[in-house]
């Protein structure tokens, strides 16, 4: 599979390093708009050529998918021009900005008939997937609960700080949002919403969602230091997920006793997410059934209503 990359920040490095590991995988070439980082990165990942011009990636005839590790308020163009240039994409989380902007790239994906996916590297690590079949033997769930304090200072000149894209609950919420989305299967019916707004940007969200039989929370933060975990309580047992976007191991408390599963990487977190779409792409599939455009497209609705909850 060839593959073109739109971005070279540090998503994107992370990107490569894993990719890298890939056989059915080579890079033919970057976009970035600071020729210096673009240079720097062909020569980094030995990648033949860079440009300065995205629609050079989309419209070479070599490139078979794309890559979006731009910022989040060019995701929803970029992937509508890639999908109409014929390109497969995988798009680094979120999708889009809200569930307007999902459902036209849901549009475009149907008319065109290729395969896109958002990445939301969770999903596909095999702890998860181990975590996801021990959790249907332990009855029925009751609560979920996810933190992620980021604790760290964000440069001035960062996307985090604009307004039209940015805050904590878009970049690092979404994790525990993604997890909740996958785990209930219910409408949701009450949300209510804390948030802290700092120059039009929210540091600090923590949302209650209430479901027919469970009750879900996420909390997320620029300037806290609670550890960064998640918590599923269920009918027969507990599973805590420690670092659950990073996600390796996990412990489970069950008939009174506990259980640490360690389920290594197979290479790094984002390896199962490539690999997995180089399958879907190899096998002509136009839709991942682990992480599908309606999962991006009901992730997006969540969010857009815990902020409205906020307002």
């Amino acid at each position: 599979m060839r593959w073109g990359i739109l971005g070279a920040g540090n998503i994107a490095h992370r990107f490569m390093e894993s990719i890298a590991h890939h056989l059915d995988c080579r890079v033919l070439k970057v976009s970035a708009r600071n020729e210096a980082k673009a240079i720097a990165f062909t020569k980094q990942y030995n990648i033949p050529m860079y440009t300065l011009i995205q629609e050079e990636l989309f419209n070479d005839p070599a490139i078979d998918a794309l890559y979006v590790a731009l910022p989040h308020k060019f995701h929803k163009e970029t992937i509508i021009k890639a999908l109409k240039a014929g390109k497969a994409v995988l798009c680094e989380k979120p999708l889009s900005l809200n569930e307007a902007d999902v459902q036209e790239i849901i549009q475009v994906q149907n008319e065109t008939g290729l395969l896109c996916m958002e990445a939301m590297k969770t999903r596909f690590t095999p702890a998860y997937k181990a975590m996801k079949k021990e959790a249907s033997s332990l009855g029925s769930l009751h609560l979920i609960e996810t933190i992620w304090d980021l604790n760290e200072q964000i440069s001035p000149s960062s996307y985090f700080w604009d307004v039209e894209q940015g805050g904590i609950l878009l970049d690092c919420g979404i994790y525990g949002v993604g997890l909740i989305q996958d785990m209930m299967k219910e409408d949701v019916e009450q949300i209510q919403t804390d948030q802290i707004i700092e120059n039009g940007v929210d540091i600090y969200t923590r949302s209650v969602l209430t479901y027919p039989s469970c009750q879900a929370s996420v909390e997320c933060a620029i300037d806290r230091t609670e550890p960064i975990f998640a918590r599923l309580t269920f009918e027969h047992g507990v599973i805590t997920i420690p670092n659950f976007h990073r996600m390796e191991n996990y412990i489970v408390e069950k008939e009174g006793k506990v259980f640490e599963r360690k389920i290594p990487y197979e290479v790094d977190d984002f390896y199962g997410e490539i690999d997995h779409f180089v399958k879907l792409w190899q096998e002509k599939s136009t839709m991942s059934l682990v992480m599908p455009l309606q999962d991006s497209l009901d992730c997006a609705f969540l969010i857009d209503q815990i902020k409205r909850a906020a307002s």
